[in-house]
């Protein structure tokens, strides 16, 4: 038989539909007092048909009991790859084009100036070229730099000193090397009369310059710059005195043939009064 309702299909036996639940017809009713007491059997107490399961084995697990959330473990992260092993640094050595620049830059303040400088500053560049070519393997650019400041300051300073030292000397120096210059020619044209003579007596300025006409001879007393004064004489005794164009006196005496050579600051006019005059 069929039901109305959902269309299963049920035995003659069934009083109720197994899968709607509800009364099929067909089937006498069992006998009841009252409406109260008909009361619906729960289809778990029921027995189903042969071949049909019962109404609970077909219903849906309960939904409000989840499952538990199994969480899968936490894998670490991977270990970075092991580095190669790096090969041993060799060990370092010591330029000797640094060690040599190092030294002649010493030396072009001590015993080798100017030329020390130069091959102080060539050797530094050539040490520092090997040391950058080496690599780490070659050490000495500390050496090589201050081999480089001497050579450097070593050509600078000499440079500096000159630049001073000449104008100096053209100022000071020069003037007083000219005078001294004139003194000893004047004294040794004295001392070639005193031996044709034998006495200072009577050398007169004429008679010096014709042994000697590159020197200007005069009768002191005076004070011409580049001028060999002849001063008081004696048979035995000259004197001779040039002043420079700075004022500085050179002052030649002879004894005989034996000659000194002075030099003093001139404070006055030379008097030429015997043995003596006025200057210190």
């Amino acid at each position: 038989m069929w039901c109305s309702k959902c269309g299963a299909r049920f035995g003659d036996e069934d009083v109720f539909c197994p899968e709607c639940g509800i009364r099929v017809s067909g089937k006498s009713e069992a006998p009841t007092t009252s409406a109260a007491s008909e009361t619906v059997t729960p289809a778990a107490e029921e027995t189903p048909a042969e071949g049909i399961p019962p109404a609970e084995a077909t219903e849906a697990p309960a939904t409000d009991e989840l499952e538990p959330v199994v969480k899968s473990p936490v894998k670490p992260p991977p270990k970075p790859p092991a580095l190669p092993n790096k090969p041993a640094r060799p060990a370092q050595r010591t330029s000797g084009w640094a060690v040599a620049a190092l030294v002649l830059g010493i030396g072009a303040f001590t015993f080798l100036p100017v030329l020390g400088a130069i091959l102080a500053i060539i050797f530094a560049g050539i040490a520092k070229g090997s040391i950058k070519r080496g690599k780490g393997e070659i050490k000495g650019g500390g050496m090589a730099t201050a081999g480089l400041v001497l050579g450097i300051i070593g050509i600078i300073v000499p440079i500096v000193l000159a630049a001073v030292a000449v104008p100096i000397g053209v100022v000071f120096v020069l003037p007083q090397l000219e005078a001294r210059d004139h003194v000893m020619d004047g004294a040794d044209a004295a001392r070639i009369y005193y031996n044709e003579h034998g006495s200072y007596t009577g050398m007169t300025a004429a008679a010096l310059t014709e042994i000697d006409d590159t020197v200007d001879f005069r009768a002191a007393p005076g004070t011409v710059a580049g001028v060999v004064y002849v001063g008081p004489l004696t048979a035995t005794t000259a004197r001779l005195y040039c002043y420079s164009t700075r004022r500085d006196r050179f002052v030649a005496s002879g004894n005989g043939s034996h000659w000194t050579f002075n030099f003093g600051w001139h404070w006055g006019p030379f008097e030429g009064n015997n043995d003596t005059d006025e200057w210190w």
